[in-house]
């Protein structure tokens, strides 16, 4: 075969000829980094998001299974200098999921932004006319803010549910979840989104 269909054929012939290489291993970290800036968003992820990401670390994951056998039944042999290469995909997943599921990275983010939702709070305490955010807290979206019983609440979840960060130093019955983040702070989701807390 010779002209451009010769020139593809072999550029095609050397792809798979050779271990995985750094363009799988880009690709992977790439998606990997999005999954773990998933991990920290306090009010769950983007559905669509969430498939699209584990839909291209299928997709990698894959081609790195299927390259990495056509490269041992051509050659026999995925070690020495290759080595590196060969690892470097299945080393990152494993890196990637050991700290997705051990590791709370939202508190690892939080120690970046609580001082801007903390002169937030303090604002909005000091300020009972105010009733909304700016639209953005420490890079976070935030649709409402409120003061109920000396507590400041945060909701930044613009769907079907209130749910977010609250600043709750005077803790009062009512039928919110909270998870405790750190100190006075806690991630709270209203069972139907508009239902401000209650007071008992």
């Amino acid at each position: 075969m010779t002209g451009w269909w010769g020139r593809l054929h072999a550029a095609w012939s050397r792809f798979w000829a050779t271990p995985p290489g750094w363009l799988l291993f880009a690709v992977g970290a790439c998606a990997c980094a999005v999954l773990l800036w998933l991990d920290t968003i306090p009010v769950g992820v983007d559905l669509d998001l969430w498939l699209a990401v584990m839909g291209t670390l299928a997709v990698v994951g894959l081609a790195w299974i299927v390259r990495l056998a056509c490269y041992s039944g051509s050659y026999g042999d995925t070690t020495g200098r290759e080595w590196a290469k060969t690892a470097a995909v299945p080393i990152l997943f494993g890196i990637v999921a050991t700290t997705v599921f051990n590791v709370d990275m939202f508190k690892v983010r939080w120690q970046f932004v609580e001082g801007s939702f903390a002169q937030a709070a303090h604002e909005m305490l000091g300020d009972e006319a105010k009733q909304r955010c700016p639209g953005v807290v420490a890079r976070f979206r935030c649709s409402r803010q409120w003061e109920q019983d000396g507590n400041v609440y945060f909701d930044l979840d613009e769907g079907d549910r209130a749910t977010g960060i609250v600043y709750r130093p005077n803790p009062v019955f009512d039928r919110t979840t909270y998870r405790h983040i750190e100190g006075d702070w806690y991630r709270f989701r209203i069972p139907n989104y508009g239902d401000e807390p209650r007071k008992p």
